[in-house]
């Protein structure tokens, strides 16, 4: 509610104005709800539990979630070493090409 409106001029600034100056509608969405400003900070909290270490409060299922959800998250080692599989692979078919070529070219 917006005590500092008059109901009786306008009666939406007075029941929905303070709801409209704390969830300002984002640019990719026509609208917004309470179920929506929920869904949004029940994200924000569940990715901030899965980003935390391991305890020994955690049970199997949210050490099972955790561990998972960084080993998606690690992207740096990941696409390292998927660089390193076709630097290797890359490697290996320039060898054979040059091979390939040398031969030709120097009829061996």
């Amino acid at each position: 509610m917006d005590p500092t409106a008059d109901p009786c001029e306008d009666f939406f600034q007075f029941a929905c104005g303070a709801w409209n100056r704390k969830h300002i509608i984002p640019e990719d969405r026509s609208s917004i709800s309470t179920f929506e400003v929920l869904a949004d900070q029940l994200q924000i909290i569940l990715k901030g539990i899965l980003e935390e270490d391991r305890n020994a409060f955690d049970n199997d299922a949210t050490v099972k979630a955790k561990y998972f959800y960084q080993s998606c998250m690690d992207m740096g080692e990941s696409n390292c070493r998927k660089s390193h599989q076709l630097f290797t692979f890359l490697l290996s078919a320039s060898q054979t090409v040059l091979s390939i070529s040398v031969t030709c070219l120097c009829g061996l």
